[in-house]
């Protein structure tokens, strides 16, 4: 693993279990050469293609600790995990570990990644306090269903923030749970904006679609919003979702 080890005690991923790990850019990105080099060479051409060294930093850490987390959880190697894209733009393990679904999102300076046995979606958004009340609103507008922008026109001043990413982390992580990318279109919809209680309320695309995902709200940081999104069936709604720190340990 080039230097870099997970925790001994890191967990199996157990049935009725998902798991999703947070990470700390900062944390993270002081050995960024030794992340660096479990990258594969698709990676690393893409990571140099990056303009910011912020955003270089980013991308290393964000996918050597895919690499490390999927290596464990499907038993093998970080480097001989071959991954494949969907038709919108969706990654997933590649052949013969696609039963171990996995999702990932960064924002500020913060990683999550969720693993799990089904479908798996998750998104996190730092507040972006230099966007104003107003341009929150026009970004609403664009993406948000009637409903949901008339809760926002509803949502008292000192919670537009929480309601506006909220809402957007909700529905990012719908739509990377289904796979279907922002192509459907993100209008069809509705989430909640209820805080910590995260649920699709309706998809006039698939009527059945509430009973058949569940969402959870991820309590991550003060100043973000996150949430999962997950393929369920009646049994389904009741899984662990275990959030943990990734911890990266360097191998002596």
């Amino acid at each position: 693993m080039s230097g870099w080890s997970v925790p001994v005690s890191l967990p199996p991923l157990v049935a009725g279990e998902l798991h999703c790990w947070a990470a700390s850019i900062a944390v993270c990105a002081p050995n960024i050469e030794t992340w660096r080099a479990l990258l594969s060479d698709e990676e690393q051409v893409r990571c140099a293609a990056l303009q910011q060294v912020r955003d270089r930093d980013r991308f290393v850490v964000t996918h050597a600790i895919k690499r490390l987390l999927l290596a464990h959880y499907a038993h093998t190697p970080p480097s001989a995990l071959g991954f494949s894209v969907g038709a919108h733009g969706k990654p997933a393990l590649a052949a013969p570990d696609r039963a171990l679904n996995f999702n990932l999102s960064h924002s500020g300076e913060l990683v999550l990644i969720a693993v799990a046995d089904v479908p798996v979606g998750v998104d996190v958004e730092a507040w972006a306090m230099d966007t104003s009340d107003h341009e929150l609103g026009d970004m609403a507008g664009v993406a948000f269903s009637p409903l949901e922008r008339e809760t926002m026109r509803s949502a008292a001043e000192h919670d537009l923030r929480r309601v506006f990413f909220d809402t957007w982390t909700r529905k990012e992580a719908y739509i990377k749970a289904t796979g279907d990318g922002v192509s459907g279109g993100l209008d069809h919809f509705d989430v909640s904006a209820v805080q910590g209680d995260a649920r699709l309320l309706a998809d006039r695309h698939e009527s059945a679609a509430p009973a058949r995902w569940t969402m959870r709200a991820l309590d991550v940081a003060p100043g973000y919003s996150a949430a999962l999104a997950w393929a369920s069936g009646p049994a389904e709604r009741a899984r662990d979702v275990r959030v943990m720190q990734f911890v990266p340990v360097l191998a002596g």
